[in-house]
């Protein structure tokens, strides 16, 4: 199988079919997505907006110190679209306030199209995993303002989708351990892990001096998403919400039931009642938490594709679940990847689909990503040829 996938590697071209209706459909100004101007084309979108993951299937993502011409290896590599352009860091120091963004973001969008390139999504590092939200610490509603004026510029640009998460205390790994052929690779171990998030490191068994309730937590995220979710409404911005990373019960005293499992995500997208909050499936993420999550990755795909929430999904393998894992080349995990694309075509899923947390390979950055796109290529190829023979 593995041979076979191989030889498909940036050799299969996208046949032109009909358009299919997508996953869900709102209406963003003077984009719709929808059976009318969204499909599963093959080798690009309707007015560039990319609601269809199979131009993006190698997805990017350029590092904050990188220009385009990352993103133009990218589009030799058989892709069209720039899921991120790096994190916060992206933009410089100077230009981050709020009232630049739009600007920011629009002179980033032109970079990428001068590369030809359409971005998704600019990811920021400041617009999740903000432990005011989280904790209801001092200065809440100041983040929540800046998160809602953030989206309303995101809508302003013509960018139609963010992900945010909830994680309190960052995520959790341990010192970097090695996987197959020696590549550098994230490990956890509950007892030597640490939460890093955003330039900041959280340690020991009360990260933030107490123990919180997992009441508590609800009423923060419901405070939360009741006025971030009308926000994204009207600026016509999906939000896709990362799964805590690891997934494991407790961390520094703070729980991580809310997206921490498939009962959690479920009664947090009751709460939100909104058509623009949905779920960014972190499969890496999801096998870590492996039986505890209640739903298997294959079990959750399916699940909150059918209620039309699974917008992005960051494609990587695990060795295990938690207590003890480290991160894999995308063949060399516990999850047959193979199945797990093979079930994204099953639910005909419309989103974006990334490469992400690839370890170290010999030749550099480049090319491991460049093995990380390849296979999920070659996955989705063959993925393909199989439903429809």
């Amino acid at each position: 199988m593995r041979a076979r996938l191989a030889a498909r590697v940036g050799a299969a071209q996208w046949e032109q079919e009909p358009v299919a209706p997508a996953v869900s459909s709102f209406t963003r100004s003077g984009f719709e997505y929808g059976s009318d101007t969204t499909g599963f084309l093959r080798g690009g979108c309707r007015h560039r907006i990319c609601s269809d993951w199979e131009s993006q299937i190698s997805g990017a993502a350029v590092s904050r110190n990188q220009d385009f011409d990352a993103g133009r290896r990218k589009r030799q590599r058989s892709g069209s679209d720039l899921d991120r352009a790096g994190g916060s860091g992206l933009l410089e120091r100077s230009d981050r306030k709020r009232t630049r963004y739009p600007e920011n973001f629009l002179a980033i969008k032109k970079r990428a199209e001068a590369a030809g390139l359409t971005v998704w999504n600019i990811s920021n590092d400041d617009n999740r995993n903000i432990e005011e939200i989280t904790l209801n610490l001092p200065g809440r509603d100041q983040k929540i303002e800046w998160l809602k004026q953030y989206i309303r510029d995101t809508g302003k640009a013509g960018i139609g989708y963010i992900t945010y998460a909830h994680m309190a205390n960052g995520i959790w790994s341990s010192p970097p351990e090695t996987t197959r052929g020696g590549g550098k690779s994230r490990s956890f171990h509950l007892a030597t892990a640490k939460g890093f998030w955003n330039g900041k490191v959280y340690e020991g068994p009360l990260t933030h001096g107490r123990k919180y309730s997992k009441e508590e937590l609800w009423d923060n995220y419901t405070y939360f998403i009741r006025q971030i979710a009308p926000v994204a409404e009207q600026a016509g911005v999906r939000i896709g919400i990362h799964p805590d990373d690891p997934p494991v019960p407790e961390l520094g005293g703070i729980p991580r039931h809310i997206f921490g499992t498939f009962d959690g995500y479920m009664r947090a997208l009751e709460i939100a009642d909104s058509p623009n909050i949905g779920v960014c499936l972190c499969c890496g993420t999801w096998m870590e938490g492996g039986k505890a999550t209640g739903k298997n990755v294959f079990e959750a795909a399916r699940a909150f594709a059918k209620m039309g929430k699974l917008w992005k999904i960051h494609f990587r393998n695990v060795t295990a679940p938690i207590p003890d894992f480290v991160e894999t080349y995308i063949d060399n995990g516990y999850t047959d990847m193979w199945k797990v694309m093979k079930t994204l075509l099953d639910v005909d899923f419309r989103g974006n689909l990334i490469a992400d947390h690839v370890p170290t390979m010999a030749g550099g950055r480049q090319s491991a990503w460049s093995y990380s796109m390849g296979y999920i290529r070659a996955l989705y190829n063959s993925a393909r040829e199989e439903k429809a023979s």
